[in-house]
């Protein structure tokens, strides 16, 4: 049996990358949909991408 992402880590962040933005989604193991924010592909943008994620949902 494989086991997936969601055995391992509470939170999983999905990122949709584009030559503007890049949009992230956050999902909780269980599948929850707990967020999406999208941040233009700017160095500025990129910075308040890592920043703007809660502490909560980083890994220690």
């Amino acid at each position: 049996m494989m086991s997936t992402v969601a055995h391992f880590y509470p939170f999983v962040i999905g990122v949709d990358t584009h030559a503007r933005t890049h949009t992230y989604a956050v999902l909780a193991a269980n599948g929850a949909h707990l967020g999406t924010e999208a941040f233009p592909n700017t160095h500025a943008g990129r910075t308040r991408d890592r920043l703007g994620i809660p502490p909560r949902w980083r890994r220690p």
